[in-house]
């Protein structure tokens, strides 16, 4: 892949390990099937005597990690993430949590201090005050149809949030909610405070693409919590497990693994939409790929996604570096309901997990893989971008 590349110093490379398996090419169905299949791995490797320390999972960006730190948490793999913050632990993500919490249970105070506390004008004490009106109020849908009378700022403050639990009772589903919320005041406040609005707007599509499996509210929470916990143990010290790896191509330079996954392989995210626009862009992240790929001693796996989210009509193109493999170097891992255009023969993976079915032919981000800040236009800045 790497002779690609025309602005280098010609050189030829020669292997000092002897040959282990090929790398595994695995079109996914979409980006959940890709994480499940991750996590079904790892499970396998681990039994097959791999430590989860020598297993690490790659990625272009931090963006692309989210259905994978759900899947793995579900599992009861730990890992530990470098490269950024975790997707459940970024600002706007706990904000729009916290929505979804108002309406599950309308007497969560904690949830009401943040929701009010993000309107204009409104500190901890008037937050305070408000809350202190709705004790007694039940259900969501009671505050809505009864709602206290509150006059002057604050009231308009109130106003503005009542406004949003109405609109997520009307949205009955848990990815409807959260558009509710993003096309809503939300998306003033975050383009106000953040001058990388739109990629926090973006998370927030993800995230509601996210939740599109779940119809009740409560049980995607329960399953969010799950995951926004995972890893305190660690951080609290409490939890000396071994652990793999999610990284970010660029953080993982100089590191090696026994079993690497690339994941999120689909043109315009790696390589991305802005190097394609750029001089020498293509030609960097053919080096990231380079890069990446040679992470792993004994096992490499090559993932993308065929559809975007769970829309099947919405289909993603293999990254053109997939394209550039010998077909005769690599196997492809046929999933269920995963058919890739670009293999055709080949055997099948030598691990496979028995919910797989492999039985046919087989065979805009910155220089450290986070999203590069834009400045929007309008608003006032009042936040940094890294302040979450």
């Amino acid at each position: 892949v790497i002779a690609n590349n025309k602005d280098q110093f010609k050189k030829d490379l020669r292997a000092v390990r002897e040959p282990f398996e090929k790398p595994s090419v695995v079109p996914a169905a979409n980006q959940f099937q890709e994480a499940q299949y991750i996590a079904e791995q790892v499970l396998a490797l681990r039994d097959e005597g791999i430590s989860l320390r020598d297993m690490a999972v790659l990625f272009r960006g931090s963006f692309q990690s989210q259905a994978l730190e759900f899947e793995l948490a579900k599992r009861d793999i730990p890992y530990d993430f470098r490269g950024g913050m975790k997707f459940f632990q970024r600002a706007h993500i706990k904000d729009v949590v916290t929505h979804l919490r108002l309406v599950a249970n309308v007497r969560d105070e904690i949830a009401w201090m943040r929701v009010l506390g993000l309107q204009p004008g409104v500190g901890g004490v008037t937050a305070a005050k408000l809350v202190e009106k709705m004790r007694g109020v039940d259900t969501a849908e009671a505050l809505v149809a009864n709602p206290p009378k509150v006059d002057g700022k604050a009231g308009r403050a109130f106003d503005a949030v009542l406004l949003a639990v109405k609109k997520m009772l009307a949205a009955k589903r848990p990815s409807d909610m959260i558009r509710s919320v993003i096309t809503g005041g939300y998306r003033d406040y975050l383009e106000a405070e953040y001058p990388d609005f739109m990629d926090r707007l973006e998370d927030l599509e993800q995230f509601a693409l996210f939740a599109e499996p779940y119809d009740d509210v409560t049980k995607f929470l329960e399953e969010v919590t799950l995951t926004e916990d995972y890893g305190a143990g660690k951080e609290n010290g409490t939890d000396d497990r071994e652990r793999m790896v999610l990284s970010t191509i660029h953080q993982a330079k100089g590191l090696e693994w026994d079993a690497v996954f690339v994941m999120g392989l689909v043109d315009g995210k790696f390589p991305s939409q802005r190097s394609l626009d750029e001089d020498g862009g293509l030609e960097e992240e053919r080096r990231l790929f380079y890069v990446a790929s040679t992470r792993a001693r004994r096992y490499l796996f090559l993932t993308y996604p065929i559809s975007s989210g769970d829309d099947t009509l919405m289909f993603s193109q293999p990254s053109q570096f997939i394209q550039e493999l010998p077909p005769n170097l690599v196997e492809e891992v046929r999933l269920k309901a995963a058919q890739s255009p670009r293999f055709a023969g080949g055997s099948s993976l030598s691990r496979p997990s028995s919910s797989w079915d492999d039985d046919g032919p087989t065979i805009v981000l910155d220089d450290l893989g986070e999203r590069k800040p834009t400045k929007p236009m309008g608003g006032s800045f009042l936040r940094d971008v890294n302040d979450l």
